[in-house]
């Protein structure tokens, strides 16, 4: 009978005890950072929310002179207030980009976000980060780096020579490609971002008056595209290639020109083709441009 009773006494053993520790010590491990990221972004999201008003100057501002009139001003349009318990700096950069400084997150890094905005009928705004912010304490939308260093004035070549003569039209696709090669690089290390591309090729379309294409046409020197009455060109493209999960990159996959009733495209492999339309070479499962 004592024997029964003590038997119904024993509690827990070290080995259990041990096994309960290891368990609520892994629980912590996974919630303690999961509420700490959390703690951020909600914080981040704040700061975020301060940037509003400076998002209705840029908007006014564009309606008037289009983004590209936009140089950059330190305090917007002078209303926004530029600090608060977390936000050190709220900034107008060039092309109408703010730019979103943090402080006292709690985070390693304070947080840097980009709102980049682009022409698309209508500003629309992509929210970037800097490559030293983290992914998991900033917003969902937020977690695309900005482009990484800046391209330096000097290794962006100039001189791009560009025709409407049908004789130098292999010389002229392959002009564009190169420059749409550099602008995209210089245009992404300045704070730009890569306009909404078309869905099913992952292209971008000459006659879209945009921040982007209008500050292609200014950095190639391009003169002789007459934009408004599309005379001699009547189709001019660029695409981009996707990665493996779809998301388009910044790497250049082809340019497409149309000019006196003839179609060219310029591949990434450096081939021309000239009489065919850019859609025999849109593979439809990469939604992209293929080589020839």
């Amino acid at each position: 009978m004592n024997r029964l009773m003590n038997s119904a006494q024993k509690g827990f053993n070290l080995i259990e005890i041990m096994v309960v520790v290891a368990v609520i010590g892994i629980l912590a491990a996974i919630a303690v950072p999961a509420y700490r990221d959390y703690s951020i972004r909600s914080k981040v999201s704040e700061a975020l929310g301060m940037a509003s008003s400076l998002k209705v100057g840029v908007v006014e501002q564009a309606a008037n002179g289009g983004l590209a009139s936009l140089s950059g001003d330190s305090d917007g349009d002078g209303d926004a207030p530029q600090v608060s318990r977390y936000v050190a700096d709220l900034a107008i950069e060039g092309l109408g980009v703010i730019s979103v400084t943090t402080q006292n997150t709690g985070a390693t890094v304070d947080p840097v976000l980009k709102l980049v905005p682009s022409e698309n009928g209508g500003i629309v705004w992509r929210c970037l980060k800097t490559s030293e912010t983290l992914a998991s304490q900033v917003p969902p939308n937020c977690r695309e780096d900005v482009a990484g260093d800046e391209v330096a004035e000097d290794e962006i070549p100039e001189g791009y020579k560009t025709s409407t003569d049908p004789k130098a039209i292999e010389d002229t696709v392959a002009e564009l490609f190169r420059a749409f090669e550099d602008f995209t690089k210089k245009f992404l290390a300045g704070g730009g971002a890569l306009p909404l591309l078309h869905q099913d090729s992952g292209s971008y379309s000459w006659n879209n008056s945009t921040v982007f294409m209008d500050g292609f046409f200014e950095f190639a020197g391009i003169t002789d595209f007459n934009r408004s009455g599309y005379e001699p060109i009547s189709n001019f493209k660029v695409f981009y290639k996707r990665d493996a999960n779809g998301k388009p990159t910044s790497e250049v996959s082809g340019v497409y020109l149309q000019i006196g009733g003839t179609q060219h495209i310029r591949f990434s492999n450096g081939t021309t083709v000239s009489g065919k339309h850019y859609s025999n070479y849109i593979d439809n499962d990469s939604k992209q441009l293929r080589l020839p």
